[in-house]
């Protein structure tokens, strides 16, 4: 059709979102009083006007609702196959504008070329509803082809397929590309293969050329070139074979400069791979709270997969309290004009139902707009360092409580030694300060090991029990044990626990106390039994703990060693009563 000077235009755009179509669609028809434009959201949409409505040319965004202008080009076409349509893109990629060429759009223009000025747009349009197509479609397939391959954002080639690639052709782009004008390279005065392509790339390059060649099949590859100025490039290419009567007689092709995304892909990968080394767990956490991605480390902490939980709200690990807490803190970072970072404690609860104190440490995403993205940061798994805390309070109890009373006695014997000359207080000095040696030597038993074992070995029982006997003094005390039981334990670790339950017994039981250790009737361990007075039934819970002690002189650390130096090999000791009426307890493995 041949449209007149006034004839008015009528023009279906079609874009992502109604406010961004409706925009367009006021610009173009402020540039041009005789453009009527019509719009539609998504392919569907744009398909129904179509069929509805008397349309001279489509104007189409590539990324739309359901599909894309490509596939939507196709759609038109196999309907309307001499419509004029128009992809107007951001989308200013060669793969994008290959598949519109070869789908027959009518233009293709990038919209950093219209730059919000209309006019580029109008006369596009009015080119193509003007234009006499099947007068001259010859000329036009030409010019439709120039303007495609001006807007492509590298090179267009046809080469010889030689080691060198010896160039027929390049588009005007090559220029940019490489800093070579098409003339230097046409007339073989820059040659490709020697001067451009990187040493380092064109062994790899060629064998991956060639072996799609000669399967018949397109090739992509990428490499690096040095341009006029030096500067090393990362490129992109994608081209194909031209055969004439079966002959191969030139390569055809597109390059384009990829060197900014090739960038970005190092430093992505450097990130993953630093993510994935940590072995904290590290999650990105989007604007509703959900997990957009977390590492591997997660299922180290709590049992679940990361794909099982991502996508999933924050409240799949922590619970209500702490969800509060971090929402708090996420808009003190969001009103804070300082802060970038906030560290808090959480509970993480694991798949199995436990409960794992942690340190979350949380960093708002950046934002070029200002508007909140999410969330970044780390978990920390705390559960030791809170173990140590613990210790420590005990620590500072026995030195501010424990060793106080002690201290004193000394101090106040010393005085009344020093008026009196009295010498019968030096041996209250004396008492004082074993009593203070045990309670010491305890302390740094507790401090230097804490709930940690060595190497474990199979490990006989009696020798050791023999052992940690000899260790112990009490001479009128019978020991009766000739127990036959191997067990993987840490040897040195196990004697210390078997001292301390020797050394109770004696402490308790006096010093004619009869000890026997005997193997379990299950085989599942071990037992210590005396004929002592026993513990009472109330008691028996609380005797594991620090500090808890029946006797005068006692330290209270004895038992609570032999309940650590137990859970570090993943053991169970209780206490109940044995035959003679005395203590047993029992070491189960």
């Amino acid at each position: 059709m041949i449209m007149g000077a006034g004839a008015e235009v009528r023009i279906l755009y079609v874009d992502a979102g109604p406010d961004r179509a409706t925009a367009v669609a006021a610009s173009l028809e402020d540039e041009r009083e005789r453009f009527s434009v019509e719009t539609a959201t998504g392919a569907d949409e744009a398909l129904d006007a179509l069929a509805t409505a008397d349309v001279d040319c489509v104007v189409s965004e590539y990324d739309i609702p359901g599909t894309d202008g490509v596939t939507l080009l196709e759609r038109v076409r196999e309907e309307y196959p001499d419509l004029p349509f128009v992809l107007f893109t951001g989308e200013g990629s060669e793969a994008v504008a290959s598949e519109a060429i070869s789908r027959g759009v009518s233009e293709y223009l990038r919209k950093e070329r219209v730059n919000g000025d209309y006019d580029v747009l109008a006369d596009r349009i009015e080119a193509e509803v003007s234009a006499e197509r099947p007068a001259a479609p010859a000329a036009e397939t030409d010019r439709m082809l120039a303007t495609l391959i001006g807007n492509l954002p590298g090179m267009v080639y046809r080469c010889r397929n030689e080691r060198g690639w010896p160039m027929e052709y390049v588009s005007q782009g090559c220029e940019a590309l490489t800093g070579y004008t098409a003339e230097e390279l046409e007339s073989g005065a820059v040659e490709w293969g020697e001067e451009i392509l990187h040493p380092k790339d064109r062994d790899g390059m060629w064998t991956e050329v060639q072996d799609a060649v000669d399967r018949g099949d397109p090739f992509e590859v990428t490499y690096r070139i040095r341009t006029a100025e030096g500067d090393v490039r990362w490129c992109w290419e994608r081209g194909s074979g031209v055969f004439e009567d079966g002959d191969l007689v030139a390569l055809e092709g597109f390059i384009t400069d990829i060197t900014e995304k090739r960038r970005h892909e190092q430093e992505l990968e450097r990130y993953e791979t630093i993510i994935e080394a940590v072995s904290d767990p590290v999650y990105v956490v989007d604007d509703e709270g959900c997990f957009a991605f977390i590492n591997d480390a997660i299922e180290d902490l709590a049992g679940h997969a990361p794909s099982d939980i991502e996508g999933e709200h924050v409240s799949v690990l922590l619970d209500e309290d702490d969800v509060e807490t971090g929402e708090r803190h996420i808009r003190d970072l969001i009103e804070s004009s300082e802060r970038r970072a906030a560290k808090f404690e959480v509970t993480v609860e694991t798949v199995d139902g436990d409960a794992i104190p942690c340190e979350l440490h949380i960093a708002l995403l950046p934002t070029a707009d200002g508007e909140f993205r999410g969330t970044a940061g780390i978990l920390r798994d705390i559960e030791a360092r809170k173990e140590r805390e613990k210790r420590l309070e005990e620590f500072a109890s026995v030195v501010s409580h424990d060793l106080r009373g002690p201290l004193d006695v000394i101090l106040g014997r010393a005085t009344l030694a020093r008026e009196t000359g009295d010498v019968e207080h030096v041996a209250a000095i004396e008492d004082a300060a074993e009593r203070m040696d045990v309670l010491i030597e305890d302390l740094l038993t507790l401090a230097r090991q804490g709930d940690t074992v060595g190497a474990l070995e199979t490990t006989d029982l009696e020798p050791v029990v023999r052992r940690a006997w000899a260790s112990v003094d009490a001479p009128a005390a019978t020991l009766d044990s000739w127990v036959t039981l191997s067990l993987q334990a840490d040897p040195d670790r196990l004697q210390e626990l078997l001292e301390n339950l020797l050394r109770n017994a004696v402490t308790h039981g006096g010093d004619e106390v009869t000890i026997t250790v005997g193997r379990l009737d299950d085989d599942r361990g071990f037992f210590v039994a005396d004929d002592g007075p026993g513990i009472e039934e109330g008691h028996r819970d609380q005797i594991f703990e620090h500090g808890y002690t029946t006797i005068a002189d006692g330290t209270g650390f004895g038992l609570s060693i032999v309940e650590r130096i137990a859970r570090a090999h993943g053991w169970d000791v209780e206490a109940c009563e044995s035959e003679a009426g005395g203590a047993r307890f029992e070491v189960r493995i």
